[in-house]
């Protein structure tokens, strides 16, 4: 039977928990020696969205892939995750709706009048080969967006538009970590097509704002005075629980999938106003709610009713004996390039903590293996 709400936190406290201001993350070899090469393709987000933007500057796509009617991106793992990015951050711009399908099947609704954007960093994934066919067969306006593969052939051999890339600033060579070069891509067809404005210089202020968050969160800022690795600190022997609003809701599915690949742990994310009408109520069972932190994201720029649910949500976690770790934005111009960076970094922090190369990701690669 589920006991009422305390009046105070009586979470048990763990034991040997290094402390927020602990220097185990600066001291840590792995800081140096970089497994995997995880650390340096997340500073390299500047460069690879640099690079994105030169590699892009001359895409042109067909006049008729102009006034459609919605637009569905295909994808898997990181290669989905741009668009969910572009999804959330520019709710406001968006001209007409954006669906992702991270599936075999396609839509009821995708036909001549759709823009479907197939998208695989590796240019390999079943699924996407699966959707670029039944979208061809639909007579849906397909783009494809990839470093090269089978989709890059069929492409070619079909006469699809292709957003090529090359991303050698990935240096880990991690889908996950090359987010900038579909992120860039998606951003250069939508506006050049009319579905989303972008203003004279954006995308150099996204670049710029990419520059300033390495400074913030990378591995050479001491934890003192580095947010990300003061919370991986505080994530650490528990499981994370993302929880934000509105432009957010892309970067937390980006964060979460960083999570589970570079720290291998659980994280799970969910959206307020949503979670007020069902989730805290699942919180009740207390062996559920003690291993959990849920990290609170907020800003200024989100709805008032969102910012007081979190204030109020944060505070009834916390008599359900959750803990709580609020992140707070502040002015960014480019606060979705800002979370990504923050996001990773704090990943890749906690994989050090846990001493394990975050790079490889055997368990996903032997279900591959067993499907081939």
């Amino acid at each position: 039977m589920f006991q009422p709400l305390p009046k105070k936190d009586n979470r048990p406290s763990i034991r040997n928990e290094p402390s927020p201001m602990s220097n185990a993350i600066d001291r840590s070899p792995r800081l140096q020696t970089d497994p995997g090469a995880v650390g340096a393709s997340l500073a390299s987000l500047p460069l690879q969205l640099s690079a994105a933007v030169k590699q892009f500057r001359t895409l042109r796509l067909p006049r008729t892939y102009r006034g459609l009617t919605s637009i569905m991106v295909g994808g898997m793992g990181g290669s989905h995750l741009a668009a969910d990015i572009i999804r959330s951050a520019y709710t406001t711009k968006l001209r007409v709706p954006l669906h992702i399908v991270s599936d075999y099947s396609l839509p009821a609704w995708v036909g001549p009048r759709t823009l479907v954007v197939i998208s695989s960093y590796s240019g390999g994934t079943e699924e996407a080969i699966a959707l670029l066919d039944a979208a061809l067969a639909r007579r849906a306006k397909v783009v494809v967006v990839t470093a090269g593969g089978k989709l890059a052939r069929r492409a070619r051999r079909w006469h699809v538009p292709l957003a090529l890339y090359d991303p050698r600033e990935n240096i880990s060579h991690q889908p996950r970590l090359g987010v900038a070069y579909s992120l860039v891509a998606m951003l250069r067809i939508f506006s050049s097509l009319g579905y989303v404005p972008l203003a004279t210089g954006e995308l150099t202020a996204l670049i710029a704002a990419a520059t300033r968050a390495g400074k913030k969160y990378g591995p050479d800022m001491q934890t003192k005075s580095n947010r990300a690795k003061q919370l991986a600190l505080r994530l650490y022997r528990h499981l994370p629980i993302l929880i934000g609003s509105e432009w957010m809701a892309g970067n937390l599915v980006t964060w979460r999938n960083q999570l589970h690949e570079n720290a291998k742990t659980w994280a799970e994310t969910a959206l307020i106003p949503e979670l007020n009408h069902h989730l805290l109520e699942g919180l009740r069972d207390r062996t559920i709610a003690r291993r959990l932190v849920a990290v609170m994201l907020d800003d200024a720029r989100i709805h008032p009713r969102n910012q007081k649910r979190l204030r109020i949500t944060s505070g009834i976690l916390k008599k359900l004996g959750v803990r709580v770790e609020r992140v707070r934005f502040g002015q960014s111009p480019a606060p979705a390039i800002d979370l990504l960076s923050f996001g990773g970094y704090v990943s890749w922090y906690l994989s050090i903590l846990h001493d394990i190369d975050p790079a490889p990701i055997p368990t996903v690669d032997e279900l591959k293996h067993r499907l081939a």
